[in-house]
């Protein structure tokens, strides 16, 4: 078996088969069509089931609380087939979204997650295989290797000094100095509010910037009522 066989068959990719992103972190880059994955699949090694196949190992949603955002991801064993041998698996692991907070429009939910988190997994597998090695060598980078767009350094004007906003912990800290109150008193004032259902039940290191703004004006107003 020639070991650039596979490689080489796969690792040109057909204009048809790419389409010009023009929006989001990959504006510029190249979307190779799923579709076309398959194909190359089943021309080199025949059809799925016969020739090759792939078999989920993980389906999995992480939630982001900070961002009301939950991620999905998708684990994959490909296998293909070379004369009367099943190769060994090749691994792959895919990505996306379910629900996602857009700055402007808000959050919006995905119930595509799964399947494009499935359709990354099979195109990390058969990049192993060489597959589209033309548009990958071509970009020559990735999401993990991208760099962060800079922007140009502005030297604040001397009468505008960054003043540091205060942290969470600040905030609590001044708080309970302001009514007296040690940190553990505060914390059972939060679980009493929690119960009632007027404060969300959560860490405040996971609220939001809104839950914990809205915890810390609801504290502060038992406080007062009750020193009252």
């Amino acid at each position: 078996m020639d070991n650039m066989r596979i490689y080489n068959a796969f690792r040109i990719t057909p204009k048809e088969a790419l389409r010009e992103i023009t929006e989001g972190k990959l504006k510029g880059k190249s979307d190779i069509n799923p579709m076309w994955r398959l194909q190359m699949l089943t021309e080199q090694f025949g059809p799925i089931g016969f020739g090759w196949n792939y078999k989920v190992t993980r389906l999995e949603r992480i939630e982001v609380p900070e961002r009301k955002e939950i991620m999905c991801f998708v684990d994959i064993e490909l296998r293909v087939k070379e004369g009367d041998a099943w190769s060994e698996p090749i691994y792959g692991t895919g990505g996306s979204m379910l629900v996602e907070n857009f700055s402007k429009a808000g959050i919006k939910s995905n119930d595509d997650g799964y399947k494009m988190a499935l359709t990354d997994a099979i195109s990390v597998a058969c990049k192993q295989l060489g597959m589209s090695a033309d548009v990958y060598w071509a970009s020559g980078e990735t999401k993990y290797n991208r760099p962060q767009k800079e922007e140009p350094a502005q030297e604040a004007p001397p009468a505008q000094a960054k003043t540091r906003k205060p942290s969470r912990r600040d905030r609590i800290d001044a708080l309970c100095k302001e009514h007296n109150i040690t940190m553990t008193t505060l914390g059972n004032h939060v679980k009493a509010l929690q119960d009632e259902g007027k404060v969300v039940r959560k860490a405040t290191n996971y609220m939001s910037d809104v839950e914990f703004d809205t915890m810390m004006h609801i504290m502060a107003d038992f406080l007062k009522a009750t020193a009252a």
